[in-house]
């Protein structure tokens, strides 16, 4: 019944306000997505994950970070790096800081950008999709909790 062993997602910005998510089986809308951005790569999984190889980058700066692979999962809520990585990524952060029980705190207001890159193609993502949730709902402009934690999925070198 679906066409293709496809499964694809539009998933907006919550601060944009559209709450227009969709999700496809057995193909591409192409009018939700720009077309030179599609990648693809070999899944390096065998226990029913999408998982490939990338690499990580802040403003533009590899981080050496060799060897990583991520688990693709639109029902995450936070990107969970192994402790070593997320480490990595916030000291290049300004006003990076750590609660110490795998969270990191950066500025409401930052220009960091992260990026992922996966079979030659780097994905930046936005600032303000780097942020989770502010430390004090009554000062938006403060600190917030990072959209990228601190954990161990599997091997040192795996992603979620």
């Amino acid at each position: 019944m679906i066409s293709q062993p496809i499964t694809s997602y539009k998933i907006s910005r919550l601060s944009d306000g559209l709450n227009d998510g969709e999700i496809t089986f057995g193909g591409l809308d192409k009018s939700k997505y720009d077309a030179s951005t599609l990648v693809t790569f070999k899944n390096v999984n065998r226990d029913g994950f999408w998982e490939g190889g990338f690499t990580v980058s802040v403003n533009g700066k590899s981080l050496g970070l060799n060897g990583r692979t991520a688990i693709l999962d639109t029902g995450t809520t936070l990107i969970i790096a192994p402790d070593a990585d997320a480490k990595a990524i916030h000291a290049k952060i300004p006003g990076s800081k750590t609660d110490t029980q795998g969270n990191y705190i950066i500025p409401c207001i930052n220009s960091a950008v992260v990026s992922f890159t996966f079979s030659g193609h780097t994905f930046d993502i936005n600032p303000l999709d780097l942020l989770f949730v502010p430390v004090d709902n009554n000062n938006l402009k403060g600190d917030c909790y990072s959209g990228i934690a601190a954990g161990q999925i599997g091997t040192a070198a795996e992603w979620l």
